[in-house]
């Protein structure tokens, strides 16, 4: 390997790692912006049935609040892959 192909080698890797570092702060930013309002979303779901249920309210107000249960934890299972992306990303920088 010449001196001129070694110094390309070390550039791309250089270059591969500043985007791979960045990757992962975006994905950092992005688990954090959605995973905070999602916690409140869950959480007030949850309330909301158990009140629901507590006051033996009618089936049809059950049935959508418990699509934002579903969907909150559908979701949540989804930034869990996101997570697990960023940490694969994160054993990749030199």
């Amino acid at each position: 390997m010449t001196a001129f192909s070694s110094a390309v080698t070390t550039d791309s890797a250089d270059a591969m790692n500043v985007r791979l570092r960045a990757m992962s702060d975006e994905i950092v930013r992005l688990h954090h912006e959605v995973n905070n309002p999602l916690a409140i979303i869950s959480g007030n779901a949850q309330l909301l049935l158990e009140l629901a249920r507590g006051m033996h309210l009618d089936a049809d107000l059950l049935g959508p609040i418990t699509d934002i249960e579903e969907a909150s934890h559908r979701l949540a299972d989804s930034l869990r892959g996101l997570a697990r992306l960023r940490d694969q990303v994160g054993t990749t920088e030199a």
